[in-house]
């Protein structure tokens, strides 16, 4: 962590760059490449799921995960993180929740197309309260809500002052007519910002083109549909959640070589979680591809 905080006070924030594919539910794909250009991408269908790391220069391949994931690479939960922050850029501050508490609306207020409002946990000892803004049109019928403050919070008072804000607002074509945010930007209860998230590009894809990105690479060829060409050094494949996985490595002249069931394998690396707890649930016949770019700030936590 020393590391990372020194690097950024000396060359300013980490970048990482995401591709997010989305199709029904439980069906996705997560490309990332890390500030130092390493990349980690997993993928998840209805009953495949896979990883793969060019670092490691390994793919590990879960072939049935109805019965769930081996210990170490479920990578299940990553759907609910990539939507809530695609959230954002839908709703804007619509979409910060808090996971397992209900909040009301109350003092709504309104004054020359800015609105504000307070939203409260309904239950007195939680003691949570959230400010939103936003701008709403007239004569457009287009209404934006742009930030969200927590103003109490009974379980972490040190959060008190944390603030999202959601800016340039523009039209997706691959979406529709309504202007989405595209920049979201964290700040810490001191007013330092911890993250931004840049959305660059929504595009609607065919089934076929969306089944094509979410298959393995073909590790005889050494080739991924998104990627194009990867290292890839050795395959480990999981029957199922609770058979241990066999490693096949491929040596430079492309032959294999069969080493028995191991369970001693490092586990895929999973990136950060990406944002907060909120989700959104996208139209499964619209099948989505989007592009964004989250910088992650010196003083980040």
């Amino acid at each position: 962590m020393l590391e990372t905080y020194e690097r950024r006070i000396a060359d300013g924030p980490d970048i990482e760059r995401w591709d997010v594919w989305f199709g029904k539910a439980g069906m996705f794909r997560r490309n990332l490449e890390e500030p130092d250009g390493s990349i980690n991408d997993i993928a998840v269908s209805s009953r495949r799921a896979w990883s793969y790391s060019d670092v490691a220069r390994q793919l590990n391949i879960i072939e049935d995960t109805r019965s769930g994931y081996p210990k170490g690479y479920n990578y299940g939960p990553w759907e609910h993180r990539l939507r809530s922050t695609v959230s954002g850029f839908l709703h804007g501050a619509f979409s910060i929740r808090v996971p397992g508490v209900e909040m009301d609306m109350q003092d709504f207020s309104y004054n020359e197309g800015i609105w504000s409002c307070v939203f409260s946990s309904s239950e007195p000892d939680i003691a949570l309260r959230l400010e939103g803004e936003g701008e709403w049109k007239d004569g457009q019928w287009i209404g934006r809500a742009t930030s969200a403050t927590v103003e109490a919070s009974g379980p972490s008072p040190d959060e008190i002052g944390r603030r999202w804000v959601f800016t340039d607002w523009a039209v997706q074509d691959a979406i529709g007519s309504d202007p989405i945010c595209t920049t979201q930007i964290e700040y810490r209860p001191d007013g330092r910002p911890v993250t931004t998230l840049h959305l660059e590009s929504v595009t609607r894809l065919l089934p076929s083109e969306f089944e094509e990105a979410l298959a393995p690479p073909d590790p005889e060829t050494k080739t991924d549909a998104v990627r194009g060409r990867i290292p890839l050094d050795a395959v480990q494949r999981f029957p199922d959640a609770e058979r241990a996985p066999v490693v096949t490595k491929y040596t430079d002249s492309g032959s294999e070589e069969k080493t028995n069931p191991a369970s001693d394998q490092p586990a895929s690396r999973f990136g950060r979680f990406l944002h907060r707890g909120a989700f959104v649930a996208v139209t499964g016949g619209v099948l989505l591809v989007l592009g964004f770019v989250l910088f992650r700030r010196k003083h980040a936590s």
